[in-house]
């Protein structure tokens, strides 16, 4: 298996950890651009509501090189030292194109809070566990979640970030 993204995207930023490591600079937007707000309102209880402000396990996120085919991407990093990436394509089938031209395991299906099911599918990427996450549900269905940590296992992982993981569209209190 090999991880989804080019090493030019996520990989790269994964190993030398470079995006998302510290706050956003004191010029950093109050709000995102509509791109990015896109993102954001489909998966508020996960993605920040501002550049400035924390989202899931404290993550700070900033805009994010896409891979081939997709609109916009947000690069995430927890306290946990857990790097997501957020991906919204243009449509179903250029997410489904992405995802077929590249080697990851098997779906796995798993309900989540609202009742749709997610597709979990673990990847390899240099260093670090990682798995990808897309969604069966029409509002979601053109996104995907990239989540990668160094020195962890895939079980590690996904014990770590994913039990509290909430993709649905209502903002958790």
């Amino acid at each position: 298996m090999s991880f989804p993204l080019p090493r030019t995207a996520l990989v790269a930023a994964l190993v030398a950890g470079t995006f998302a490591t510290l706050p956003p600079p004191a010029h950093a937007a109050r709000h995102w651009d509509g791109q990015s707000q896109s993102i954001v309102t489909t998966f508020p209880s996960i993605l920040p509501a501002t550049p400035s402000a924390h989202g899931y396990h404290g993550a700070r996120c900033a805009i994010a090189e896409a891979p081939p085919g997709a609109s916009r991407s947000l690069g995430c990093r927890d306290r946990d030292d857990v790097l997501f990436q957020a991906v919204e394509f243009p449509d179903d089938q250029t997410l489904i194109d992405f995802l077929e031209s590249r080697v990851l395991g098997p779906a796995n299906h798993v309900e989540i809070e609202d009742g749709t099911t997610t597709n979990l599918r673990e990847g390899r990427c240099p260093e670090a566990a990682c798995f990808v996450i897309t969604f069966d549900a029409a509002d979601r269905s053109r996104f995907l979640f990239i989540v990668a940590k160094t020195g962890s296992t895939f079980g590690q992982l996904v014990q770590l970030w994913w039990p509290n993981a909430d993709f649905t569209a209502v903002r958790a209190s």
